[in-house]
């Protein structure tokens, strides 16, 4: 196990159950009474799940985020928002994923220089080939439908103004922006539920961010997650002890046409 518990070697190790308890102890400590930890872990745990949609998490690893991060039903479904979102956002460092622990940094530049070239010398003999008549491209995929809705605080589904969010068929993403009465909080999780308590999705690390109707915190995951139902959005945000305490909670009823 690597010796310091800033870098990212550990934090890894931490995600992915790696660390004896009282390492682990020592880190989740840690996260809790330091905000750029806790953010930077968070940002860690999504690029591992990135790394394993991809398929460049090396075997051991893979095999441990399998037992550790993917055992509950929410935890699969953020594996599905990753899968969705692939087409949306480019690669991360992931050469980070493909260097075993304690290798130089130069096997992966090394790696990198002959595959350039690779396609080096593939481009020169495509150059001085004679081309054949140009071959019909396929035409890009359209972009994936986002469908926005705006939540307010306080909303409930026994409101007379409330109004279902309605999701057309051919959504394929829903963005809800959560207005906060008041943004205290340098960090939220948010976590969506059915009426009954069934867990459907959840993300932490959301920063507040400004929006044409005042703050929000801005959540975006597939469509597929919502039905034709009643959901209940809870938003809680960091204390300055490093602890989360809820701030706010939005009912809302799904339509989908």
């Amino acid at each position: 196990m690597p010796d310091e518990p800033d870098t990212e070697d550990w934090m890894i190790a931490y995600l992915l159950g790696e660390l004896s308890e009282e390492e682990h102890d020592r880190i989740e400590e840690r996260c809790f009474t330091d905000n750029a930890l806790f953010e930077q872990m968070a940002a860690l745990e999504d690029e591992l799940f990135d790394a394993y949609v991809r398929g460049v998490l090396p075997a051991g690893r893979r095999e441990r985020f399998e037992k550790k991060l993917l055992a509950t039903p929410a935890q699969r479904r953020r594996l599905q928002f990753s899968r969705a979102l692939q087409g949306y956002r480019p690669p991360r460092r992931y050469f980070e994923w493909l260097r075993p622990p304690g290798r130089s940094v130069l096997v992966a530049w090394g790696a990198a220089a002959a595959l350039l070239l690779v396609i080096g010398g593939a481009w020169l003999t495509w150059h001085h080939t004679p081309q054949r008549a140009a071959q019909v491209v396929p035409a890009p995929q359209s972009p994936a439908v986002l469908a926005v809705f705006v939540l307010r605080p306080g909303q409930t589904r026994d409101t007379e103004e409330t109004r279902p969010l309605v999701v057309p068929a051919g959504a394929s993403m829903v963005r809800l922006q959560a207005l906060l009465e008041r943004d205290s909080c340098s960090a939220y999780q948010a976590a969506i539920e059915t009426v009954d308590g069934t867990a459907v999705w959840s993300q932490n690390g959301l920063q507040p961010q400004s929006v044409e109707s005042g703050t929000a915190v801005v959540m975006t995951f597939p469509a597929d997650f919502l039905s034709n139902r009643d959901y209940i959005l809870t938003l809680k945000g960091q204390t300055p002890a490093g602890g989360f305490q809820t701030a706010a909670e939005y009912s809302f009823l799904v339509e989908k046409r």
